[in-house]
């Protein structure tokens, strides 16, 4: 080491950092991918659960709203077009639930939701 030339060494040096910042960059491009593709997956369950939860809450005022519009009907004529809608908005909804089920299943998230349903009702 002693025979070699200072810019020798000064290349020897700058070559061991730029090795060093190189493996530590791709570390660090590692551990963000990991990063991105947990935020990904979790942003993906947590948007697909709410969205299913804000379709079946609109199915649900529109289903109301159509079994309300029952009680305001003046001829037994019009009761049964009126009942099939309704009908047809309740099944939606048990579609869009059991959608909803499926998917919670999918990602483990039933036990708990079922753990804080009873809590919800030992308090009501």
């Amino acid at each position: 080491m002693k025979k070699l030339s200072i810019i020798l060494r000064m290349y020897i040096g700058f070559g061991f950092l730029c090795t060093i910042i190189i493996i530590w960059g791709a570390i660090n491009w590692w551990m963000n991918e990991q990063m991105r593709d947990k935020v990904h997956s979790i942003s993906k369950d947590a948007f697909y659960i709410q969205q299913e939860a804000s379709a079946i809450a609109t199915a649900s005022l529109r289903a109301g709203k159509q079994i309300q519009s029952l009680t305001e009907l003046t001829s037994t004529d019009d009761v049964e077009p009126h009942y099939q809608t309704a009908i047809k908005e309740l099944r939606a909804i048990q579609v869009q639930l059991a959608n909803l089920t499926t998917h919670a299943r999918q990602f483990g998230h039933v036990q708990q939701l079922q753990t804080e349903l009873n809590d919800l009702d030992s308090r009501v």
